[in-house]
């Protein structure tokens, strides 16, 4: 079976600095992949490869099958959503303005605004929990709702895969939880295929079907949580001395620095 994104061979150089060395890796269909390792181990560079935001200096990404980097900006939209780390949106934006620019891939001059397209807006609202909130401005919101607000835009484009850098970025531990178990959800109730960048070993072991760890650049190991967060695994992607116990509520590993 084809997977939906793969990686072969990635390499990507900012002058003479090495971001990603030879990084070969398949995001399994219809799964949560979480990225993780250390800082500048190149998780964001990865996931930018992936959604084709970053061209690697040599490698191929394939989306389905076929080189990405010769595939046209608008289909690879229509396919691929990609949520940065950090996002701005104009002053004065309201929630609904900013859900309908997830549709713009699928707008042409030959194709306009459509009931098919409101409907898909507004389902992406309803699933965030913000169809009431759709004439409040974004600066009105809390840290929790507005990222909310910026999943339901990436819903919004209507893709199978998704992609998301550090979405926990700035939030609590309360709105951590509940933006990942929203994630979650989503992804189960359309089968999405989800890639996210995460820094909370813990989280990514409780959120996520398949683990990446990347250090110094490099594929170290991949397999589900229970397989890659282990002792000896902590140890040799981020050089900490750890216990690592069985969650009592998710049954998940959970790791604890000594």
């Amino acid at each position: 079976m084809t997977p939906p994104l793969s990686c072969t061979d990635l390499h990507l150089r900012f002058g003479k600095t090495n971001v990603l060395n030879g990084i070969s890796v398949d995001l399994p269909k219809g799964k949560i992949s979480a990225i993780i390792g250390p800082n500048g181990s190149g998780k964001t560079s990865l996931l930018r490869c992936m959604g084709r935001l970053q061209r690697p200096s040599s490698g191929e990404v394939q989306l389905e099958g076929q080189t990405i980097a010769k595939m046209n900006t608008r289909d690879v939209a229509r396919r691929v959503a990609l949520l940065p780390q950090t996002v701005t949106a104009p002053a004065g934006m309201r929630v609904g303005e900013l859900i309908t620019r997830g549709r713009t891939p699928h707008q042409s001059p030959i194709r306009q605004w459509s009931a098919k397209d409101e409907k898909i807006v507004r389902h992406a609202m309803t699933s965030v929990g913000l169809a009431e909130r759709a004439d409040h401005l974004l600066e009105d919101l809390s840290g929790g709702q507005r990222q909310r607000a910026w999943i339901a835009m990436v819903l919004a484009q209507d893709t199978d895969i998704l992609l998301l850098d550090e979405p926990t970025t700035y939030l609590d531990l309360t709105h951590q939880r509940d933006v990942l178990s929203l994630i979650q959800k989503l992804q189960a109730e359309r089968q999405l295929t989800v890639a996210m960048v995460l820094h909370d070993i813990n989280l990514a072991a409780r959120f996520s079907d398949h683990i990446i760890a990347l250090k110094d650049g490099k594929l170290l190991t991949e397999g589900d949580p229970m397989n890659v967060i282990t002792q000896t695994s902590i140890q040799n992607i981020y050089e900490l001395d750890c216990n690592v116990l069985t969650d009592p509520h998710s049954g998940m590993p959970h790791v604890i620095p000594k």
